[in-house]
């Protein structure tokens, strides 16, 4: 009887071990079956990288998507494979890069073919002191212009770090040295950036007046000085994200019949403030062209206190909150549209004017570049519907032998742009009758595209006073 009893118990055992075996042979062919590449893949053989004389390999890798060695998808790989040159020419390190691929029955090596921008500019300084060239324009006055020379170093040593030397003279007078590196560890996720600044000028933004600026000028003395001493360190997890973290301190002090005359300018009367600003900032950029981009996501979000005062004890409580989405969609035959919504949200007990920035600086609508929106908060949205008139078409230049001049690119776009805003003032409403209103402003415009991030663009716009004109800018619309 044991020995009946024994046989079937070895019985049931011997089932189980072969089950237990068939279910163990089963997940492992699946597996093994996931792990063969379908018929539609090509394994990536090799990532490879041409006409680069100074960039360094591994700065153009971190921005390839793909990875030698693996299966890709067809359809996956030549996607990836233009979003990786999208991401080399978006380092502002190349003028072109094209790409070429060698396919041996079910395995292709691809060459991304760069061509080297020109990285040493030393170039003369003239620039308007208003807040566009529009602004300036109204008056012509040479004397509201300043003049010098800036000298940069990008891609120093082949490494994507850009040193800046600049020395400005005039309106304003300003010495500056910057250095930047993208990437201070292996993994090529953290970088940081050093920054010296002295700035001096005769007259000074005190107020503003029928969103006008309103200046004190001290003939023949200086009326204001400041000098800065920052640093900010760069964080990129992924590709497309990054964050920012920045220190600086500020010292900026003012002729003593300012605080007088203008005793909210520095806030509490004071002729001079020390002071320390820290910041943090994320963004996600994954756009096919940052200078002029046609498709793809920009966001940003930021949190800034600028007033941490130093010595005199004085302090007015102020966070800035910053937040932006941009959007471009290709939506055929040649038409594109492109939105973007900022906004700006202070929390203060007191605000000096010297922190103040509404609408009209970096951020304005289309139609008001004559005027200044003071504003403790905003919000802003832009439009922009597009037609493609010239697509883009290279030219060789024959009769120049360097290949960082020689071939460039034209493309031009017509536009419809409409905008709105609503800009918050609760302490000088009462002298600026555009704050707390909506404003309306758009019109058409053409823009100019080229190589070395060159953009002109030329609008003729509308604003909500039934008042037109036609404004020069030089960068991006949205």
């Amino acid at each position: 009887m044991s020995l009946v009893r024994d046989t079937l118990k070895s019985a049931q055992t011997l089932k189980a071990l072969i089950c237990l075996s068939g279910l163990i042979l089963f997940f492992t062919c699946a597996r093994a079956q996931d792990s063969l590449p379908s018929v539609d893949s090509l394994y990536l053989s090799g990532v490879f990288f041409k006409g680069a004389k100074k960039t360094k390999e591994p700065i153009m890798y971190r921005e390839v998507t793909l990875k030698a060695g693996k299966w890709y998808p067809k359809d996956f790989l030549v996607g990836q494979l233009q979003r990786s040159r999208q991401n080399l020419m978006n380092t502002a390190l190349f003028n072109f890069v094209d790409i070429t691929q060698r396919v041996s029955r079910d395995s292709v090596e691809v060459t991304f073919n760069v061509t080297e921008r020109w990285y040493i500019w030393p170039s003369p300084l003239f620039e308007f002191v208003d807040p566009n060239f529009n602004t300036w324009y109204q008056s012509k006055d040479l004397s509201r212009t300043s003049y010098g020379f800036l000298v940069t170093q990008y891609n120093f040593r082949g490494r994507n770090e850009t040193l800046r030397l600049r020395a400005k003279f005039g309106y304003n007078e300003q010495y500056s040295l910057s250095y930047e590196l993208p990437y201070i560890d292996k993994q090529k996720t953290v970088g940081v950036g050093l920054y010296l600044s002295y700035f001096q000028n005769y007259q000074v933004n005190t107020a503003t007046e029928e969103n006008k600026r309103v200046f004190y000028t001290i003939r023949g003395d200086v009326a204001r000085e400041e000098a800065s001493v920052g640093t900010r360190f760069t964080y990129r997890p992924a590709q497309y994200s990054r964050h920012f973290v920045s220190f600086k301190y500020n010292q900026v002090s003012v002729t003593d019949s300012i605080p007088m005359l203008f005793p909210d300018y520095l806030q509490h009367g004071l002729q001079r403030r020390k002071f320390v600003e820290i910041g943090y900032q994320f963004s996600y950029d994954k756009r096919d062209y940052s200078p002029y981009p046609l498709v793809g996501s920009y966001y940003t979000a930021s949190v800034y206190k600028p007033d941490i005062s130093v010595g005199n004890g004085k302090q007015d409580g102020l966070v800035q909150l910053y937040g932006q989405i941009k959007k471009y969609h290709d939506i055929g035959r040649n038409m594109f549209f492109a939105y973007s919504a900022s906004a700006k949200y202070s929390i203060y007990k007191t605000l000096p004017y010297y922190f103040q920035r509404g609408l009209g600086y970096s951020d304005f609508v289309r139609g008001y570049e004559y005027y200044i929106v003071d504003a403790q908060h905003y919000a802003i949205v832009k439009t922009s519907l597009k037609y493609r008139l010239m697509k883009k078409r290279e030219v060789k230049l024959g009769f120049i032998k360097s290949e960082k001049f020689n071939r460039l690119f034209f493309a031009s776009y017509l536009n419809l742009n409409v905008d709105a805003a609503y800009a918050v003032d609760k302490l000088y409403q009462d002298k600026n009758p555009l704050a707390n209103t909506l404003l309306l402003g758009g019109g058409i415009g053409l823009d100019l595209v080229s190589y070395y991030d060159i953009i002109i663009r030329g609008e003729y716009s509308l604003n909500k006073m039934g008042q037109p004109g036609f404004f020069l800018h030089f960068s991006r619309p949205i």
